[in-house]
């Protein structure tokens, strides 16, 4: 059972496949077994709605509000997507170490599939973009070098409905996080970037160097057509297709279920002692710091209750 803030495209998609979602925690009903929590808010609501579940938390970011880990008794463990998540459970003061895993995310390699061998010289290139201001140093960069770039992702407005269908058609992608991790299942080389920066082309050694890490640790570089010319001059066909397929053999959606299912199952093993039916402080606190309340401050500025104001920034490590 799925529930979500609201629905869209990607309600209508599993509803297509079978797979129920809906915006109403009032329509779920048991039994249950376990919560499965993305984003505060819509977990916590679940917690609240089943107090007698036991709950796991997945951290996708350092500092979005979004991510802060819900301070509720449902929650037995939590997973991070990489080290820099993790230091954000650790941050909240009341998550214990050893109720964390590290789990990067999976790809589904049944969809994501190994593309035609890369040419030897890099001719056609894919840009993903977080941001639009991405698109003229890429362009730029790809004009210098020969390189037909196309844009892709919601900073160019154009979404791209199947990137699985997509990424195999091109030499290059720029990406980062999931996309980076998407694109070297297809076998493609990859340039690292975002808007928040450049990491470089993925090479076998940078792999080795920066391990599962395709996000904000490694995003070091201004993202810049001097910087993007130079890694765009690193590209090697052999070396490319040697690190795509070194990385996308520890990446299967299928093993990252896995580990799910054994996460599932400490939290299931522990229970929840029983609820009383006033709501405890905790509960409370939740309420109010999340809720979208009119005029409510944090509403305006959510980073507030990640951090006080003068506080010194997090230092930032990972995506």
């Amino acid at each position: 059972m799925i529930y979500t803030h609201a629905k869209g495209a990607i309600s209508d998609w599993l509803a297509d496949h079978a797979f129920e979602a809906t915006d109403s925690i009032a329509s779920i009903t048991g039994p249950i077994d376990v919560i499965h929590g993305h984003h505060n808010s819509v977990a916590g609501i679940a917690a609240i709605r089943f107090p007698g579940v036991p709950a796991i938390f997945v951290c996708h970011d350092l500092e979005a509000w979004h991510d802060a880990p819900p301070k509720l008794p449902n929650f037995k463990q939590f997973v991070a997507i990489g080290p820099t998540s993790a230091q954000r459970l650790m941050q909240a003061g009341w998550v214990s170490p050893d109720r964390i895993s590290i789990i990067p995310n999976g790809v589904d390699q049944d969809r994501f599939r190994p593309g035609p061998p890369l040419p030897e010289k890099c001719g056609r290139a894919l840009a993903f973009c977080k941001a639009s201001e991405m698109v003229k140093p890429i362009k730029d960069a790809c004009r210098r070098r020969g390189i037909v770039v196309e844009f892709a992702g919601y900073g160019t407005g154009n979404p791209l409905e199947d990137p699985a269908a997509a990424m195999p058609k091109y030499d290059l992608v720029f990406c980062s996080g999931l996309t980076a991790r998407e694109a070297l299942s297809c076998r493609r080389a990859v340039i690292c970037c975002d808007n928040r920066g450049l990491g470089g082309m993925i090479s076998v050694q940078r792999l080795k160097d920066w391990g599962n890490n395709l996000g904000r640790k490694v995003l070091t570089q201004a993202l810049d057509t001097r910087n993007l010319i130079r890694e765009l001059d690193r590209y090697d066909s052999s070396d490319a297709t040697s690190a795509a397929g070194m990385f996308a053999a520890g990446c299967s959606i299928t093993d990252c279920a896995e580990r799910y299912e054994s996460i599932y199952r400490l939290a299931m093993a522990e229970g929840v002692a029983n609820q009383e039916a006033t709501a405890s402080p905790d509960v409370l606190g939740f309420i109010e710091t999340y809720c979208q309340k009119p005029g409510n401050p944090r509403v305006a500025a959510p980073e507030r209750h990640v951090r006080q104001a003068g506080d010194a920034k997090p230092p930032l490590i990972d995506g």
